[in-house]
């Protein structure tokens, strides 16, 4: 096999010409391109497909190319070639197993100017293959994001089975393959970042975006199967590339927009108090990323989706402590709506379990029930509810927060805060009411 031959270049073509002779011959022989012809001619394709990913593995390997020249001349010089590295070839099986991944059922792309297949449009398409990435086809691009204002996607980003591409205003186009991928990303303000560099940034996507998709293809790369492993494992990939506290608020984010996009109106500010709440959490993030490595039990684990889990827990349970300690006539004043306030935060806390599975790559390891006890412990005064404590509420909160290693004067601060936060809720409830 004489893979130059193969690919239709010459003997001493450089990398880049490799590339594009590898793309031209894949856009030719790839077997989706013949779906709908007869066994034979799918049959021939297929092996068109697999003698051009051979000969392209074995011209892109660090020293396959100087390696293949040596054999050709030892074999006209009569002597024995040297043997041809056995190397893995990209079958089309290969790049569907990072598709299969990436395009999960459960993962809905939701956000603006973020396309998956098979629901990417076509004149998008046709925008950014023909701006920054010529040799791919349709059929190969999983994901698709148009960076521009009027939706023409000439700039943008695009993944592929084996390749990101992106192009930035008046900036050339750029590309890397999956394989020379050792960590993948987010960095500030829409950022991509690859390898520790600033791959692409985003001008008219929204950061929350940004931060879904690399996260989202991070945990394809992570758990692809497709060789080689040049790249990060799956711990160095999910650990904390993006900082923890930011990964913590995106977390925040998403379960927040979609409770609003949810209950709507009927929410009544719950968000808003939510917001806050939450906001009081991330500012201890050091905190409790402290606990978490002092654990012992927490070794060895990805630590920031730890902290995640742990957050989520004190946001339920200081916010339902935090409801229990306004006025008796809380709930008289809330009338309806009282039971609308406990709507909130469970659709919150089913969206922020959703949304950590998407982004930590594994469920949430607390038991529900135990969510709901344990919030729900806290959600009555004392001496009324169905949960009697023998002890005062904010001592058995003072002494979980202490279990948990959480400073007595750090402990207190952080309730307070919540209280403060529920009162100014309440006031502005009180005033929407009173409408």
């Amino acid at each position: 096999m004489d893979p130059y031959e193969i690919l239709g270049i010459r003997p001493n073509a450089g990398r880049d010409e490799i590339e594009l002779a590898y793309k031209g011959r894949r856009s030719q022989y790839h077997p989706d391109r013949y779906a709908q012809s007869d066994a034979e001619t799918q049959a021939w394709a297929t092996v068109k497909m697999q003698e051009v990913n051979q000969a392209y593995r074995v011209l892109n390997e660090p020293r396959s190319p100087a390696e293949f020249d040596q054999r050709k001349a030892s074999a006209k010089s009569g002597s024995r070639p040297p043997p041809i590295p056995e190397v893995d070839v990209v079958t089309k099986d290969d790049v569907q197993d990072v598709a299969s991944i990436l395009l999960k059922p459960d993962w809905e792309w939701f956000h603006d100017k973020v396309y998956a297949r098979p629901h990417i449009p076509r004149k998008k398409l046709e925008g950014a293959i023909g701006s920054y990435a010529p040799a791919v086809t349709p059929s190969e691009v999983l994901v698709l994001l148009d960076d521009t204002v009027f939706g023409g996607a000439k700039e943008g980003l695009l993944v592929t089975g084996d390749a990101i591409y992106c192009k930035r205003l008046f900036e050339a186009p750029r590309r890397i393959l999956f394989r020379d991928i050792q960590s993948l990303e987010p960095g500030t303000k829409s950022r991509v970042m690859v390898n520790g560099d600033e791959f692409f940034k985003a001008d008219a996507i929204d950061h929350l975006a940004i931060l879904t998709f690399v996260s989202r293809l991070a945990t394809a790369l992570s758990s692809s199967s497709m060789p080689p492993v040049n790249r990060a494992s799956s711990r160095s990939v999910e650990s904390s590339r993006m900082p923890g506290r930011e990964r913590l608020w995106t977390l925040h984010r998403i379960a927040l927009e979609a409770t609003r996009a949810e209950l709507g109106r009927r929410a009544f500010l719950i968000d808003e108090l939510l917001d806050r709440q939450m906001s009081c959490i991330a500012d201890h993030y050091a905190v409790l990323r402290n606990i978490m490595e002092r654990d012992p039990r927490h070794r060895n684990r990805l630590v920031d989706a730890d902290c995640a889990e742990l957050a989520l827990m004190l946001l339920l349970i200081l916010h339902f402590y935090s409801l229990s300690r306004l006025p008796s006539g809380f709930k008289e004043i809330a009338g309806d709506q009282f039971v609308r306030l406990h709507e909130a935060s469970e659709v919150y806390k089913a969206e922020y379990r959703a949304a950590f599975t998407r982004l930590m790559g594994r469920e949430v390891e607390m038991n529900e029930h135990d969510l709901l006890m344990m919030s729900g412990m806290f959600f009555h005064r004392d001496g009324t509810g169905e949960f009697e404590l023998k002890m005062p509420r904010e001592e058995a909160l003072l002494m979980l927060l202490s279990r948990l290693q959480i400073s007595g004067e750090e402990a207190r601060g952080l309730i307070r805060k919540f209280e403060d936060h529920a009162e100014s809720w309440f006031a502005s409830l009180v005033a929407l009411v009173n409408k």
